[in-house]
């Protein structure tokens, strides 16, 4: 093997993410919003804490994504009812509408991914990074930058 798995799902991590900004420019967000917008879709009225969670990013990058699609127009931050020290998250009407774009440069993307691969290479593409998957969060549950952030709760 020439270069590690890592290498090559880095490369293709960033690839990725080119790929999405070119197609998402015009509503002024970027691969790094476009994660947060989904789980808010997916989680209305979620916190900020617990974004960052499903995310697996720190909170000032959450705080800088939310800024920024707060900005355009796309999500809403409410007190929280029952704790005032609590921000929930909702998407706003614009949100909501530029949704199902996302869902199809989500898709999209995934074809490209896909390409040339029949279905059975797809079932084991898949079944092979969720091992990968697996094998590096159970090594990295208990460490402290994780527990930190929020990825062992």
């Amino acid at each position: 093997m020439t270069h590690s798995f890592g290498h090559y799902v880095s490369i293709i991590n960033k690839y990725q993410h080119i790929w999405i900004n070119e197609r998402l420019e015009h509503l002024g967000i970027g691969s790094g919003q476009f994660a947060f917008i989904n789980h808010i879709s997916r989680n209305e009225g979620i916190s900020q804490k617990d974004l960052s969670r499903r995310v697996v990013v720190d909170k000032a990058t959450t705080a800088k994504a939310v800024r920024k699609l707060i900005d355009r127009g796309y999500i809403e931050k409410r007190v929280n009812e029952t704790d005032n020290r609590i921000h929930n998250l909702f998407l706003t009407e614009r949100g909501w509408e530029i949704l199902p774009e996302l869902k199809r440069v989500r898709r999209e993307n995934s074809e490209v991914l896909k390409e040339g691969m029949s279905v059975e290479e797809e079932e084991l593409v898949e079944k092979i990074l969720k091992k990968m998957l697996k094998n590096i969060s159970f090594q990295i549950s208990s460490h402290p930058c994780c527990m930190k952030r929020g990825i062992n709760e």
